[in-house]
Parts: structure tokens; sequence; C-alpha cells
């Protein structure tokens, strides 16, 4: 017989919807791997503020409804294996630092990037917070993966969560696009399985 999971059924579904935005918002962003080149992203800025400023107003609701959702489900599932209470903290740490990295790109940088024209160090300024930006996304990451890595109880999420990690630290000196997007796709779909599994399982045990 399955173990009962005790976790509700809308923080399952908080988890999905979640999940869905996040991958709307960063398919809408574009591409930015490298923290110390930021040329892109300012020429962005300047062209398509609005798009650059509602993308990351969706990526902050996304990444609060998405591991808002992991949180609470790692909490329930802590009741029968203690590492998901960690697990739990772990993603609420990554949402804090998650929405201190949108907080700067979202309200800094826009800011700097209209002043670039009017003062001589506005362009540092904006590239320096975009730096900022980006590394603390990074950052951010990593609990996230290693909350899926401890949470999971498989070996399939385990090594999921450390590969996520893995692809992370790669990125930070050789930002290769493929390599992120693969080693950070197989923790991020271990998430939506397991939300899955919390929604289905209460769905059949009404």
């Amino acid at each position: 017989m399955e173990r009962r999971t005790g976790v509700p059924g809308w923080a399952a579904g908080w988890t999905l919807t979640g999940a869905a935005i996040v991958a709307l918002a960063s398919a809408l962003h574009p591409l930015t791997l490298d923290p110390w080149h930021a040329d892109l992203p300012i020429r962005f800025i300047a062209e398509r503020r609005t798009q650059w400023v509602w993308d990351h107003a969706l990526m902050a609701v996304g990444i609060v409804l998405w591991l808002g959702g992991l949180a609470i489900g790692f909490g329930h599932e802590g009741r029968t294996r203690p590492l998901s209470f960690a697990a739990a903290a772990l993603s609420v740490c990554s949402i804090a630092m998650w929405l201190t990295a949108l907080s700067i790109e979202l309200g800094g940088l826009p800011i700097a990037v209209d002043r670039i024209d009017a003062h001589e160090h506005a362009g540092t300024l904006a590239a320096s917070l975009f730096a900022n930006g980006l590394l603390l996304g990074y950052f951010a990451m990593i609990p996230a993966w290693l909350a899926v890595a401890l949470g999971s109880g498989t070996t399939w999420g385990a090594l999921s969560g450390a590969l996520g990690i893995a692809g992370i630290v790669f990125t930070l000196f050789q930002p290769i696009a493929w390599v992120l997007a693969l080693t950070s796709a197989l923790p991020f779909g271990w998430t939506i399985l397991a939300a899955w599994r919390w929604r289905s399982y209460n769905k059949t045990n009404r």
C-alpha cells in the first residue's frame, strides 16, 4: 500500500502552476548566462523595458508558487522522512534569495539603464547590478536543487539535485546554454513529477 503523503492538494497545485509560470518567464527572458557581460541585457532593457519588467514580475510569482508549494510538500513529508524538513527550509531560503535577485533586476537595473545617457557612471552601475542579480539567481538555485537531493527520498531525485548543483557551478566558470538547460531540467522535472504524485494521491484517497 502506498504511503500517505499528507501533502495538501493545493500545495501540489501551487508547485505545478508555479513551475509552468517559471518555464514561461524563462522562455521570455533573453539568454543571459555570463554575469560579466551585460551588453545584451542592457540593450534589451533599453529597447523592451516593459517586457523585461513584466517578465521578472512573472518570474517572482512563479518562484513563490513553485518553491512555496515544494516547501509545504517537503514539510508534510518530513513527518516520516526527517531530511524533508531540511529540504523545506532550503526551499524557503531559495525563495528569499530569488526575490532579492529579482528585486535587483526588476527595480534597480532598469533605473540605471534609463540614466546611462545622462550620467557618466550609470553604465557601470547597470552592469554591476546585472552581475549581482544574475549571480544571486545562480546561487539561489543551489539550495533549491539541494532541497530536491535531500527531500526526494529517491536515487533519481538525489542524483538530479546533485547534477543541478554541478551545472550551476560549471556555468559560473564556463557558461554553456545546453549544459545549464540539461542539468537544470532533471531536478526541475522531478519537482513537477513529485507535485503530480502528491496531487494524484490526494485525488484517489478522498
